[in-house]
């Protein structure tokens, strides 16, 4: 066995009279830390001594090796953790039995592994089983201050064996095992036998972390003589004000209220002044006349509530609103500076005429002639006589008039906007119904076309970023080559095969002279039925089709063919193909894509092909 100095390290642990003096002969001090020397043949080599050592996924230490290997364990999984958790924590890729599966692969597999070989506490029991149910109810989306339910009902609801239950069936699989190889084989080691049966007693001391599921369904012998017993004062917990939640202590309360209470538990803080908290300019209590040796102290008093100090009435939140435009003292209406700036930043340039003003020629002539107008104007409203009420007056609404005919004036040109672009979506879908169709292929079954189409995709894409020139069409008009060739090599296996005759007429493909039948769904039976209205297609004609179809695929009409979604976990993937309106060829796809609608023949590649149709 050759020994490789690199990797090698020494677990060194020495006690006695003669400790230091072998220590002070044999151990050297270098850069690296402390060195063994010893003497391999005529060379001498220097091995590194540490205190622990990383061996096949374990810490080896003289001292406390069980919690070094149980926090490098936990810190493995948990890296492992954090790099699956964009997929472990998201609902939109997999579904949840599908990503505790991922994660008892990945993550528990990486936790559990050389735990099996060591004997826990149950302290360290506790570290593991808490990290799992952390890690676990992350992926199921279940907290349990919202769910209320304890871990031990999580494990049963999801199958998941606890991590106490995991060892002792190791430890129950290994021990016969090695206690038959030690009756077969004489040269078992024995040390191992021993180190087993000592692991084995720790695993059967160990308590489960986990409390057992409580019953809540009475039993009938004690169902008439149970009620309901209050509570000791110490158990009950505290409540939060704002929602009626209830915790264990007050500093629950308090974190809960500042993560979902912060705008309700805003209380007016008092406020220190010199001139109205101190007497005469000194640092002195205005309320209870405690003098103090400065300023800090006095404010620490005050703040503090340890007087009792009348406190300023708040304004309400409320009228913050008001206060802002509004004086507080005499009601009037505040001008904001700033107004301007924010109708131009909210309208822009909307409706900016062209045509100069009246007045741009002599802008202060035409003002002033403004104002004499006005003034006139109003002088002439007002009353002959004194009034017997406070009413509005005939003109009294003209202003609340003025300033809702911008609103009115938006929101109807918004309304015009919204029917133009209805109007011209409804266009845009006549015009599909012209060059649009729509493709489901089956993703299950045997032999899908979807993977073939997908190897088609990657051999073209490799092409295009390794040798670009040797690119004969698009990557649409392959896979259109690719699932036409498909299905006549298909048609060709089934029309030469009687059995696959047989079970296409079974299965009402075929009718009973052997054509291809049209197919439409029925909404009640909610399966596809035959459609008497069409005439079936002949074999033949179906060939001619596809040949049409591949002439035509060679010519750049084909505008569109992929799938609607870029990943997809259904049954089927739909495709959408558009082409072109210009051209013979265009046209002689367009027409040959469209009698291949409904028809029964793509069945036997997994596909369904129809029009598109209309709709917003």
């Amino acid at each position: 066995m050759l020994i490789n100095y690199k990797k090698f390290a020494v677990l060194m642990h020495l006690k006695g009279a003669c400790a230091k003096r072998w220590r002070k002969h044999h151990v050297f001090h270098r850069e690296g830390g402390q060195f063994l020397r010893i003497r391999v043949g005529e060379a001498i080599a220097f091995l590194p001594i540490k205190t622990i050592h990383k061996y096949l996924g374990i810490v080896l230490s003289y001292q406390a090796y069980e919690k070094a290997t149980v926090l490098h364990r936990l810190a493995q999984s948990k890296a492992a953790y954090h790099r699956l958790r964009p997929v472990l924590t998201s609902k939109s890729t997999l579904n949840q039995r599908e990503r505790l599966r991922v994660w008892q692969v990945c993550v528990l597999s990486c936790l559990r592994y050389g735990l099996d070989s060591i004997p826990l506490t149950q302290g360290l029991l506790k570290l593991i089983q808490v990290q799992c149910a952390r890690q676990i109810r992350a992926i199921t989306r279940s907290p349990v201050h919202l769910s209320r339910e304890p871990t031990a009902r999580l494990y049963a609801r999801l199958h998941i064996p606890t991590e106490l239950a995991h060892l002792r069936g190791i430890q129950a699989k290994q021990l016969p095992e090695a206690q038959s190889r030690q009756v077969q084989c004489e040269s078992f080691c024995l040390e191992q036998m021993d180190w087993l049966m000592k692991v084995n007693a720790a695993y059967e001391q160990l308590q489960e972390p986990l409390p057992p599921v409580a019953s809540t369904v009475p039993d009938s012998a004690s169902a008439s003589t149970t009620a309901l017993v209050p509570l000791p004062l110490a158990t009950r917990g505290q409540g939060c004000p704002v929602c009626g939640l209830y915790f264990k202590d007050k500093t629950g309360v308090k974190i809960h209220m500042t993560r979902k209470h912060l705008d309700s538990q805003e209380v007016p803080k008092p406020l220190c002044e010199q001139s109205r908290c101190g007497v005469d300019g000194m640092p002195t209590c205005a309320a209870c006349r405690r003098p103090f040796s400065s300023w800090g102290a006095l404010k620490q008093h005050v703040l503090g509530g340890h007087c009792r100090l009348p406190m300023p009435e708040q304004t309400p939140l409320d009228n913050l609103e008001r206060a802002l435009h509004f004086c507080p003292l005499c009601n009037q209406w505040c001008v904001n500076p700033s107004g301007v700036k924010e109708m131009e930043a909210f309208f822009g340039n909307f409706r900016q005429g062209t045509v100069p003003m009246e007045d741009s020629e002599n802008p202060f002539k035409r003002r002033r002639e403004m104002e004499e107008e006005e003034s006139k104007a109003w002088s002439s409203q007002k009353p002959k006589s004194k009034g017997k009420g406070k009413g509005r007056g005939k003109n009294g609404g003209r202003r609340e008039q003025m300033d809702t005919s911008g609103g009115q004036c938006l929101a109807g040109s918004l309304r015009q906007m919204a029917r133009l672009i209805l109007r011209h979506e409804d266009q845009l879908s006549l015009q599909r119904q012209d060059s649009v169709l729509h493709l489901w292929l089956r993703n299950t079954g045997e032999e899908p076309i979807v993977g073939m189409l997908w190897e088609v995709s990657k051999k073209w894409k490799k092409m295009r970023d390794t040798t670009p020139a040797q690119l004969q069409a698009s990557l649409r008009a392959t896979m259109m080559a690719g699932m036409l060739k498909a299905l006549k090599d298909r048609l060709h296996q089934v029309s030469t095969d009687e059995k696959l005759l047989e079970n296409a007429k079974n299965v009402q493909l075929l009718d009973a002279q052997g054509h291809w039948v049209y197919q439409v769904w029925d909404h009640e039976l909610e399966r596809l039925q035959v459609d008497a209205s069409r005439t079936p297609l002949k074999t033949e004609e179906i060939q001619q089709l596809l040949t049409v179809c591949e002439r035509a695929n060679e010519s750049p009409v084909l505008y569109r063919f992929h799938a609607k979604a870029e990943y997809s976990f259904s049954e089927f993937v739909h495709f959408e193909i558009e082409v072109g309106h210009r051209g013979q060829e265009a046209a002689d796809l367009c027409r040959s894509l469209k009698v291949l609608c409904q028809c029964s023949v793509l069945q036997i590649i997994g596909a369904r092909l129809r029009k598109d149709k209309p709709g917003r």
